[in-house]
Parts: C-alpha cells; structure tokens; sequence
C-alpha cells in the first residue's frame, strides 16, 4: 500500500509499505530515503503519536494513509554539577511535559522543579518553541524549595 509522509516542511514523501509493518519499520525506511535517524522522527496519525513497536493495522492506517513527520530534539538536563540526563522532546512539548520526563528519569516531583534555560525559568503553560529551544540545548534543574520562606 502507499503512505504518505507529511515532513515539517511541508513536502511530501511516498512510501510503500505494508499494514503489517511496524511504525519502527516505517522510521527506517524514512530513513533510508531522507537520512534522518529512527530516534529523531516522530510520526503522527491524526494528531496520535504513533508508538515504535505498534504497527500500520494497530492504527487502522491504509492505503493512502497520511503521517504527519516531526522530529524529536536531544536536550541536555544538569541535574547538580557533575550529573547530566539526555531526554527527547519535540518542540511542541510543554514545559510540563518535560519535567515529567525528568520525574520519570529521576524521580523528581515535577511541581518540586523549576528548569532554566539561557537565565530564564521556563514557565509550564508554555512549549519549548515558545523559548526557541534548539536540538542539544542545555537546560538546569532548581528544585524549588517548599515550605520555606
């Protein structure tokens, strides 16, 4: 079957797959075609984040089917000096989103962190794009103190 791969650009790339192939399987043969690696895309199928080990009939995605293409960033976490966590994240991922990935590296409370990037605390209602942070951006973690005065 034919499926169509929607990239941030807004081009459009033509696959041939099968329903039984994994999303993984799909990554790589995006990889193949346009060299961007299996663990920097993000495939979507309306508006669903589509999981690796998944496959094309799971999602009930057929002929003609359209995904949409993003890529994850690598972000860089100093936790305290010495010790620095690598997650992914996409650009429109919140603020929020992100410190609940650190809660599930390192298990910190999220509403106990505060995360700073270039001198500035990024606020939780707000996407990463919002700050214009790039792929392999350093950002810190300030544990808030509560309670305190």
């Amino acid at each position: 079957m034919i499926l169509f791969v929607i990239l941030g650009s807004g081009e459009k790339i033509t696959l041939m797959v099968f329903r039984q192939n994994t999303v993984e399987s799909v990554k790589k043969k995006i990889w193949n075609r346009i060299g961007i690696s299996v663990n920097k895309q993000r495939l979507e199928y309306l508006t669903k984040e589509l999981s690796n080990e998944k496959t094309l009939e799971y999602y009930d995605i057929r002929n003609e089917g359209v995904v949409y293409l993003s890529l994850y960033m690598s972000l860089f976490v100093v936790i305290k000096a010495g010790k620095t966590i690598h997650i992914c994240a996409s650009k429109d991922d919140t603020i929020e989103s992100v410190k609940q990935k650190i809660h599930n590296c390192e298990g910190i409370p999220a509403n106990e962190q505060r995360l700073v990037c270039v001198s500035k605390e990024l606020e939780n209602g707000k996407k990463l794009a919002d700050y214009n942070i790039l792929d392999e951006s350093t950002m810190y973690l300030r544990l808030r103190v509560m309670g305190g005065y």
